[in-house]
């Protein structure tokens, strides 16, 4: 299982943008600052935030499984590459893209029911006011 965290600014806001990728596929979650968060923000964050945080699997399985054993030296190179990248992976767009989508379709089915739910409890209003008109004196 590979993680992890990038730090960004997004006009207007800095964004924390988690990756966790394992078997299963890129699982994904962002979270929005707001200012620049200093590193005792970070800290905290990650020990209390974290957990938190709900992840959307956007993505399938990586294309990039390689279970043999890597070389500590590129191991270093590659996480100073990686850190010296700005911004998000475009997987992790994707990911999270997927994930808004899901959640744009389920709370407009929501709000349909919603608005059905209401529509029915004013009918209900309305024959209750005839029939309470009608009954006589």
């Amino acid at each position: 299982m590979r993680g992890s965290f990038t730090v960004f600014y997004e006009a207007p806001f800095w964004v924390g943008v988690a990756e966790s990728e394992d078997d299963g596929g890129l699982a994904v979650a962002r979270v929005v600052f707001g200012a620049e968060p200093t590193g005792a923000e970070l800290r905290e964050w990650a020990l209390y935030g974290y957990r938190r945080m709900q992840f959307g699997h956007g993505a399938g399985p990586s294309e990039v499984a390689n279970k043999q054993p890597r070389n500590p030296k590129r191991a270093q190179r590659e996480a100073a590459r990686a850190s010296a990248e700005r911004g998000i992976s475009t997987r992790a767009q994707d990911a999270l893209k997927a994930a808004f989508e899901a959640n744009a379709v389920e709370r407009e089915v929501l709000s349909r029911e919603a608005r059905l739910r209401e529509a029915e409890r004013r009918w209900e209003l309305r024959v209750a006011r005839r029939k309470e008109k009608h009954r006589g004196h």
